[in-house]
């Protein structure tokens, strides 16, 4: 489509400071021609010199790449590559051409110049005479090559153009078209894109499974004694062990946040940290155990960073004409701090009000299962469920099934089982999840292996089921994920329909009436381990599971063993 003005971009991987994120060109032009277009500005020309190691340190004959941009597809290209040398000289003949463009002896017009680390007495030379000639803005980066093109040649350097410390290729993008944008009197508003709540939770899952288990290993050597034989001899008294690990959680997420809504590379990332340390750090509660920090606050602290980050360094590229360097030091820090103090004095507590509200339902929901073993004097499996228990497990284990099987497991429920485990310990959704989802799974997809449907059969669709199945189990059982893998086996019969859902709602009877926590997506036995940590519904796991696993076992064999060796129509 037809732009406002055109820009030439030319320049090079950079000298001393090429292993920082600069040295990306490709992925800089990309970022380049997606901020310019925000405000209608195009790239007519590209010639960028990607050394493979930094300049000031690369031979003649190391090997290079010249990047350049086709106009017509609006794509970047690797036009040649070569040594060194070779690609120098390539790029000098675009340096000519170049220089006509901005002159105005070729069609395409050039309206500005973006210089990165470029190189004004050689390879360059021409486009930044022509630009001096023809009065046209010039931004970028690379202090020693911009001085010489303003002091040497007497180009109009503008903007924020100066050194390349501590800038990202994002920032480098933002600053760039803010500083053009101003100097033409283009609006520019920076494209920000507001992932949702559940895409950031998902994307932090690692980091809560490693501290729920690093938690919960922790707690089992200080029942053993072996924690504290350990710190008795270090010599720091203030490391406390891993105790309070799970503070961490809210301050990954604001990260993450800040990172998924600033899109600025190491810059987003550091303020992200700044806004969640602050923000989200223990000791905020009046206890002094910090449990006033939630994923939630760390989100919204995260989303605040993320903002800010962009608009500031918008505003300083733009109005203020600060220097690339210190917009990053400002967009890090006064975005961070600025976040943090404003999650801190505003957000937090209101996001710990929800975060024990939401706690305190979960509790409630067991709050029979407490009553009825102070008043019976204790758990007594499946035949001592209540009325409201089964209710509520009719509720939620088919709601599970049926949600995992509309694409709403990542939307609702692993939020929520995110939520209840930002304290670092195991979930009772979490020990839903494992039991109806995957030890489910797991039993359709064994006794599919262990004995298949007649290759014959219908449901087959003319496919062996066992590569599938296999495969299933190995996942459901190993890693406590793939869950998908049992709905083609199951979809055609009504039987094991209801097996999966009579497991489901059996399964987390259990563990509603006995209070079992665990997590998916991990280990069969290791999410047994994790469950132990609730004393008095220890056994519940292990019971939840043997019935989400066995029933749909079972049910798979004789619906299998029916077929094959009784016969079918």
């Amino acid at each position: 489509m037809p732009f406002k003005k055109y820009v030439a971009v030319i320049g090079s991987s950079g000298g001393g400071g090429a292993s920082h994120a600069g040295s990306d060109v490709y992925g800089l032009l990309i970022a380049l021609r997606q901020e310019l277009a925000q405000c209608e500005v195009g790239i007519a020309v590209a010639q960028l010199v990607d050394c493979s190691t930094p300049l000031d340190f690369a031979a003649s004959q190391t090997p290079t790449v010249l990047w350049t941009f086709n106009t017509e597809t609006n794509q970047v290209e690797r036009s040649y590559e070569g040594t060194l040398e070779a690609v120098n000289e390539r790029a000098q003949l675009m340096d000519r051409a170049i220089s006509r463009m901005i002159i105005g002896d070729e069609k395409q017009r050039v309206d500005g110049l973006i210089s990165i680390s470029a190189d004004p007495e050689a390879v360059n030379q021409f486009t930044f005479l022509a630009a001096a000639k023809a009065k046209i803005p010039v931004v970028g980066t690379g202090g020693t090559s911009l001085g010489k093109a303003a002091g040497d040649l007497g180009c109009d350097v503008v903007g924020n153009s100066g050194g390349s410390v501590s800038t990202t290729i994002e920032t480098k993008a933002l600053s760039f078209t803010a500083s053009l944008a101003s100097f033409w009197g283009l609006p520019y508003d920076p494209l920000i894109s507001y992932p949702q709540l559940h895409s950031i939770l998902a994307a932090c899952l690692p980091v809560f499974v490693a501290v729920v288990l690093a938690k919960e290993a922790w707690r089992k050597a200080l029942a053993l004694g072996i924690s504290d034989w350990w710190l008795a001899r270090q010599t720091h008294a203030t490391f406390t062990g891993l105790s309070d690990i799970a503070n961490a959680l809210p301050v990954v997420v604001a990260v993450v946040t800040a990172s998924q809504v600033g899109r600025l590379g190491e810059a987003g990332l550091l303020s992200g940290v700044l806004a969640g340390m602050l923000a989200c750090g223990a000791g905020g509660s009046e206890e002094g155990t910090g449990s006033e920090s939630t994923v939630l606050a760390g989100a919204l602290t995260g989303l605040l960073a993320g903002w800010l980050s962009r608009q500031l360094l918008v505003a300083t590229a733009k109005s203020l004409w600060v220097p690339a360097t210190a917009s990053s030091i400002i967009t890090a820090g006064a975005a961070g701090l600025s976040a943090g103090l404003g999650g801190r004095l505003l957000i937090r507590r209101p996001c710990a009000w929800v975060s024990d509200t939401f706690r305190s339902i979960l509790l409630y929901l067991e709050a029979p299962v407490v009553v009825g073993n102070d008043a019976g004097g204790g758990r007594g499996g499946v035949a001592g469920i209540s009325a409201f228990q089964w209710a509520l497990a009719l509720a939620v284990g088919p709601g599970v099934t049926y949600g995992s099987q509309r694409g709403l497991y990542h939307v609702v429920l692993l939020p929520l089982i995110l939520f209840e485990m930002e304290r670092g310990d195991p979930s009772f959704l979490g020990a839903v999840d494992y039991c109806s989802l995957c030890l489910v799974s797991a039993g359709v997809t064994v006794a599919t292996w262990l004995l298949p449907l007649p290759p014959d059969h219908p449901s087959n669709g003319g496919r062996d089921p066992r590569p599938l199945a296999r495969r299933g189990a190995y996942t459901n059982l190993v890693w406590g994920d793939f869950v998908e893998a049992c709905y083609p086996l199951v979809q055609h019969s009504v039987f094991l329909t209801g097996a999966v859902y009579a497991a489901s709602t059996l399964s987390t009877a259990v563990l509603l009436q006995e209070g079992g926590r665990s997590s998916a997506y991990m280990p069969a036995p290791l999410s047994l381990w994790l469950a132990s940590h609730v004393e008095e519904g220890e056994g519940s796991a292990w019971r939840a599971s043997l019935i989400a696993f066995g029933l749909p076992f079972s049910a798979t064999l004789l619906r299998n063993g029916w077929h094959r060796f009784g016969g079918w129509e």
